[in-house]
């Protein structure tokens, strides 16, 4: 048998299978019961509508225009159909409609196209089908102003950022509006992500659930939130100490996106050590919570940060004027008491929000500075920021949660320590 034959088998084969299965898909609701609902023949229907595509493609050699013309005569047929339904029931819906022309398509689509792009578009066909309450469902959750939020969303990634210059913004300052404004997309995009999943995914997520989602949008926020909880909910589990440790981790697992993200060489050094202090600190939660006791704590309604909307332009400027700030700090810091002195800054920054920092940092002072001396400035951030949250955590939860929680941090913290001597001694080069 020639390929074209095998070729030609195979194309008949695929659109008679899965224009069957979309006819059992859609004709599933008649089995459902769907009130008032008007269904066009069976699954046999729709298999006879991909071969009758099928064989009007392959005749376009003996008749010119063909498969246009059989496209039309569907269409024509299925337009009856959708007004008579108009008619006798009143009912609007245009999917049948649609998923028949679709089925018609189908060779097509597999004439022209790779045959993975074919599947791809069929399995997402099926899928659109099969996951209708879900959509209806999903639909009635979200709020208009979530739609003026992506819109955001597009307008700082797709057209603010490609606009911005690349020209210093002061001179003798190494930040420029488009540097300053991509950091406001690196964080607004983490923020975004976890607001949506914490918001519409996961509504009625667990403690350690909001320790992730949570440790993504902000740990110290987390870290706060979730601290205040296990006093109010009598925690006597663990659940809320590994919660709030696993947002720790979250934030070390942001600052090495970031890196990734702004300045590839130094995250591929830092690459096994960020992964042995994440790894490490992961098996400790894993402890904590295994050997603490993990009877069901949950969440009743929405997380605090979820309704947090990370794209308000407010919040943008904020971020946007103590990146600068930091920046003009940095640079000063560096100018007044050379690479010594950035150390000794980056510990005091540990202390408020750490994302504006690391981001300048990453961007800008590797052509100025040894790398070393960045990637100490790094640790040291990181170990002043979870000596606030251990503070926080420590005075505003349960006492079980205390317990737990100074065994964790100061694990945690330890590892931290040791990476910032293990740069001071140039034991990492």
């Amino acid at each position: 048998m020639e390929r074209a034959d095998q070729i030609l088998i195979l194309h008949f084969f695929l659109t008679a299978v899965f224009s069957f299965i979309i006819g059992l898909e859609l004709n599933k609701k008649k089995e459902k019961g769907e009130v008032g609902a008007v269904f066009f023949g069976t699954e046999r229907t729709l298999t006879f509508v991909g071969i009758m595509g099928f064989l009007m493609l392959k005749a376009g050699g003996v008749l010119p225009f063909g498969y246009l013309t059989g496209f039309l005569v569907l269409s024509v047929l299925l337009a009856i159909f959708y007004f008579s339904n108009i008619l006798r029931n009143e009912r609007f819906g245009l999917t049948k409609i649609l998923v028949a022309q679709l089925v018609y398509l189908i060779p097509l689509l597999l004439h022209t196209q790779p045959l993975w792009f074919a599947l791809l578009v069929i399995v997402v066909i099926i899928m659109l089908i099969e996951i209708k309450d879900q959509i209806k469902a999903f639909s009635q959750r979200i709020y208009s102003e979530e739609f003026v939020t992506l819109a955001k969303f597009v307008v700082i990634t797709g057209v603010i950022l490609p606009l911005a210059p690349k020209e210093p913004i002061v001179e003798g300052i190494a930040v420029s509006f488009y540097e300053l404004w991509l950091a406001v997309v690196a964080i607004s995009g983490i923020s975004y992500i976890s607001y949506l999943m914490q918001k519409y995914v996961f509504p009625q997520a667990g403690v350690i659930l909001s320790g992730i989602l949570g440790g993504l949008y902000s740990s110290t926020a987390t870290t706060f939130l979730l601290a205040k909880r296990s006093r109010t909910a009598g925690d006597e589990t663990g659940v809320y100490a590994a919660g709030i440790l696993l947002s720790t981790v979250m934030m070390l697992s942001r600052v090495l996106v970031f890196m990734l993200l702004f300045n590839r060489p130094m995250a591929w050094v830092m690459m096994p050590y960020f992964s042995v202090v994440i790894g490490g600190s992961i098996l400790i939660v894993y402890l904590i919570y295994r050997f603490g006791g993990k009877e069901g704590v949950r969440e009743t309604g929405q997380q605090e940060a979820a309704k947090q909307n990370p794209l308000e332009f407010k919040m943008a400027l904020i971020f946007a004027g103590v990146y600068i700030v930091f920046s003009f700090l940095t640079d000063f810091t560096i100018q007044t008491y050379g690479s010594g002195g950035l150390p000794v800054l980056s510990f005091i920054v540990g202390l408020s929000d750490i994302d504006p920092f690391l981001i300048n940092l990453f961007q800008n002072k590797t052509e100025i500075l040894p790398m070393g001396v960045v990637m100490l400035s790094t640790w040291q951030t990181i170990t002043a920021n979870n000596l606030l949250k251990m503070t926080y955590a420590l005075i505003l939860s349960g006492a079980t949660t205390r317990r737990m929680l100074i065994i964790g941090f100061a694990l945690i913290n330890a590892a931290c320590i040791g990476m910032v001597f293990l740069l001071r001694s140039g034991a990492i080069p």
